[in-house]
């Protein structure tokens, strides 16, 4: 994949303060693709698209499998875990509720996963800072 930083031109910021700020640049949808999956770590940056998303998946499965137990104790499905941040992601940029997620986790099946469950599997996710802004309800 190319570099995806555009060029820097001279702007200001919402007070008012001069600043560079970053340019556009044109990308096919199969880059766009790459960027939102390896993310933005910084390690990430200068590494192989191989190893970029290596990198991402690895941080995934560990917060999945690791993670959600180590902050506070409590053993959480790494399967749940799964389907709830699926669910988060199809829902970013929408007003779904957290009664939402949790209808979309079970599949049309009730009571699988309760909305109080969900609140603790996002606590749980904040506390990993990974934080569901907004996402009340």
């Amino acid at each position: 994949m190319g570099k995806e930083r555009g060029s820097r031109v001279p702007g200001r910021d919402n007070q008012g303060r001069k600043q560079e700020v970053e340019g556009k640049r044109e990308m096919g949808l199969e880059e766009l693709a790459f960027l939102m999956a390896r993310g933005g770590w910084p390690g990430s940056l200068d590494l192989s698209p191989v190893a970029a998303l290596d990198t991402a998946i690895d941080y995934y499965e560990g917060v999945v499998k690791a993670d959600m137990q180590r902050v506070d104790g409590v053993r959480r499905s790494p399967d749940r875990v799964r389907a709830l941040l699926r669910a988060y992601a199809r829902s970013v940029g929408t007003q779904a509720t957290l009664a939402r997620i949790a209808a979309e986790v079970n599949g049309g099946e009730p009571h699988t996963l309760t909305r109080a469950t969900v609140v603790d599997y996002v606590d749980a996710l904040r506390k990993n800072a990974l934080d569901f802004v907004n996402k009340t309800g």
